[in-house]
C-alpha cells in the first residue's frame, strides 16, 4: 500500500482480519502495489454444484 491507495469503506469500516478485495498491479521491481482496497460483507454463502457431462 502507498499513500495513493484508495480505501473504500462502502460495505463498512476496514478492520484487522476483515475480508477485502484488493486491486493491484505488479511494479517494475516485481512488487505488488495496491491501488484500491474495498471492504466485503460476506453475509451469505451459495452452493453451486458442478455439472458433469
Amino acid at each position: 500500500m502507498t499513500p495513493a491507495t484508495v480505501l473504500s469503506r462502502a460495505a463498512g469500516p476496514l478492520v484487522v482480519g476483515q475480508t477485502v478485495l484488493v486491486n493491484s498491479y505488479t511494479a517494475a521491481d516485481g512488487s505488488q502495489v495496491a491501488t484500491l482496497v474495498r471492504s466485503v460483507n460476506l453475509a451469505q454463502t451459495l452452493f453451486m454444484p458442478m455439472a458433469v457431462r
